[in-house]
């Protein structure tokens, strides 16, 4: 792993410490320490997918995965678990950095260290909310790649379906036994069957909360969620569809607003739905990302995670096992694969969309900037702080008066898109209903490129960025905006040169 990537993920827990301290009260007794030392996973893939302001859609998973695919070698990729300084006097989170492949993923290891603890007490048990029981748990706290009683219980219910434990009859417990020996160690589970098993969990546990008739999921409906970008609405729009509920049209209805007291069966449908998002968050989603990183969830700036913290950590010691999680489990917006996730699918890896441009063309300083703030002197950066972008110079006039110019500053990484906005806001050019820019006086159709925002067979302006098509001093583009069709309006669009005259 090189330092610079080491770096870049000892920065993002440097940055969680700084977000999780105001947050919560200091001085905090041990019960509620306890309490949050049971959901900081949760807190932690919370915040990963959340981005850090209104203005620009990038998160803190976005940043691990560009770093991961730029400078890690092929097949290799890295997370950032956090782990506490002490379980019993807590007072911030040191990185602990993974990286892997396929076959070293974290989870293989992980699953071997609990049957070894299995193995070791001669048995556990679960208890009927799902929390499991250990005589040596203060084993996996050290030995996990991170220890929560809720990463526990999902290694538990994978190693159940995996045939390596064994369920016995009992009262009121559950009781679990191992069910192999210890020559597991020299051939352990792959990530294909973790993979499967994983999915046949989700599938249990989500259509666990369905009449057995009215079962909603399947491996291959899971297996498209996970492939395609899909927002989260459209998920619980699959689910709640089959029992005719549209939960916009109920809030909207005017007795649901009017009503100081919810009839009691929107009461309860409301309620079913966000227990519903909670489950799917706890056994799709934070299984899926946090713990086997085949997809990155993504939340556009959600402020009230913020008050989730200071709320848990007023209540956290009087909540009960499943209470605990509940307040931590928020539906993202959206998911798309990671770089791991498209390798294992052996799909292509994209990045999201950054001011029209992918965010795996932005330079990584650029990402560190706009992610963590300006840079200062507190924190010691990555090696990439010195990839800083060029800025390219634009000489801009109308070519009916060339004689005003103007003079524009762009950043390389900056989509042709950007040009167009600095003309339309400096000169004034309204009304516009479209504009094209073109890299030869010739105008052939071959060069032209089109705003994002109209339906036209040419390369989209708002994803090519200008040192794409400007390469240097000199090169020319050579923009038409159409106006809006007055009548008698003799001229029907502007038309502006713009000449590269410095790159720095």
């Amino acid at each position: 792993m090189k330092k610079a990537h080491k770096e870049a993920m000892a920065l993002l827990t440097e940055f969680f410490n700084r977000y999780l301290d105001p947050n919560l009260s200091s001085g905090e007794p041990a019960e509620s320490t306890s309490a949050l030392l049971d959901v900081y996973p949760f807190i932690y893939a919370n915040w990963l997918q959340n981005s850090t302001g209104f203005d620009h859609p990038i998160t803190p998973y976005d940043f691990i995965c560009e770093t991961s695919i730029r400078l890690l070698p092929e097949g290799h990729f890295a997370f950032p678990y956090v782990k506490p300084n002490s379980y019993t006097n807590f007072s911030r989170f040191r990185p602990n950095i993974k990286e892997f492949t396929k076959d070293t993923h974290p989870i293989i290891s992980d699953l071997g260290v609990y049957l070894m603890v299995i193995l070791t007490d001669g048995s556990c048990a679960e208890t009927e909310y799902g929390e499991i029981l250990l005589r040596s748990s203060h084993i996996l706290k050290s030995k996990l790649s991170f220890y929560s009683p809720y990463y526990v219980e999902y290694i538990h219910n994978l190693a159940a379906a995996l045939g390596l434990i064994r369920c016995l009859p009992s009262v009121n417990l559950k009781i679990y036994k191992a069910a192999v020996s210890e020559d597991y160690f020299e051939a352990p589970c792959s990530f294909e069957e973790v993979f499967d098993a994983s999915l046949d969990i989700c599938v249990s546990k989500l259509n666990s909360m369905f009449p057995p008739e009215s079962a909603t999921f399947s491996r291959d409906v899971l297996l498209y969620y996970l492939k395609n970008p899909v927002d989260s609405e459209e998920i619980m729009n699959f689910i709640l569809s089959d029992y005719e509920i549209d939960i916009d049209a109920m809030i909207e209805d005017d007795d649901f607003i009017g009503s100081a007291d919810i009839k009691n069966r929107e009461d309860m449908i409301l309620s079913s739905t966000h227990f519903l998002a909670a489950v799917l968050t706890k056994w799709f989603y934070t299984v899926f990302a946090y713990y086997l990183h085949i997809i990155r969830p993504a939340t556009y700036y959600n402020p009230m995670f913020s008050f989730a913290l200071q709320f848990f950590a007023e209540n956290g010691k009087s909540l009960d096992y499943s209470q605990k999680a509940a307040v931590f489990l928020t539906l993202p917006d959206r998911s798309s694969l990671t770089p791991f996730g498209a390798d294992f699918f052996k799909m292509k890896f994209s990045g999201r969309n950054h001011d029209g441009s992918y965010i795996s063309k932005v330079p990584l300083y650029v990402l560190c900037t706009e992610l963590f703030g300006d840079m200062d002197d507190e924190c010691d950066y990555p090696d990439f702080k010195e990839e800083i972008p060029k800025t390219f110079t634009f000489k801009i006039y109308n070519i009916d008066k060339p004689v005003n110019q103007e003079i524009f500053n762009f950043a390389e990484y900056e989509t042709l898109d950007s040009i167009y906005f600095a003309v339309h806001e400096r000169f004034r050019t309204r009304p516009i209903i479209e504009f094209s820019i073109f890299t030869d006086e010739s105008r052939s159709p071959f060069s032209q490129y089109t705003s994002g925002s109209y339906d036209k067979p040419y390369k989209k302006a708002d994803s090519t960025l200008l040192n794409e098509v400007c390469e240097s001093v000199g090169d020319r583009l050579w923009l038409q905006m159409k106006k809006k069709p007055y009548k008698n309006d003799k001229k029907p669009c502007y038309e502006y040169e713009a000449e590269l005259i410095k790159i720095d």
